[in-house]
């Protein structure tokens, strides 16, 4: 489908671009069945589903442009269903700047392996994504 690219404001093909990463979407899957936490809220009204939201938003650039400011790297630290959590790892072999009964503070930035501008990037785009739509589709 042929548009205005949400990001860049170029006429260019679009992407069927994705709220969440479809990575995720499938972490959140239960293994016996849909999603059992997605709420969709429509003029029709509110229901659950295990559908991943959805709607031409990007062009190419752009799409590659959220992949790598910050979309690859965070799905690659994210916590897993197997169990794994590379970021969680990452912070158990450093040392805290604060800790105090079930809490641990660490200064990520300090921490080699923790791109915290392309966590920041990642979270940032997921903000504007659900603020400059408001026709995504199941």
């Amino acid at each position: 489908m042929n548009g205005t690219c949400a990001l860049c404001s170029v006429t260019a093909e679009l992407i069927d671009s994705h709220f969440l990463p479809a990575a995720l979407y499938k972490e959140m899957n239960d293994p016996a069945g849909p999603i059992k936490n997605m709420n969709a809220v429509t003029p029709k009204g509110t229901y659950q589903s295990g559908e991943q939201f959805h709607m031409p938003l990007l062009c190419q650039d752009c799409e590659i442009r959220f992949q790598q400011g910050g979309e690859n790297r965070t799905l690659a630290m994210r916590y897993r269903s197997d169990g794994t959590y590379p970021l969680r790892e990452l912070l158990r072999q450093s040392k805290s700047i604060y800790s105090n009964e079930g809490t641990s503070v660490y200064d990520a930035v300090a921490i080699a392996d923790i791109k915290t501008d392309h966590l920041i990037y990642f979270a940032a785009s997921i903000f504007w994504r659900a603020g400059v739509t408001s026709g995504l589709s199941l």
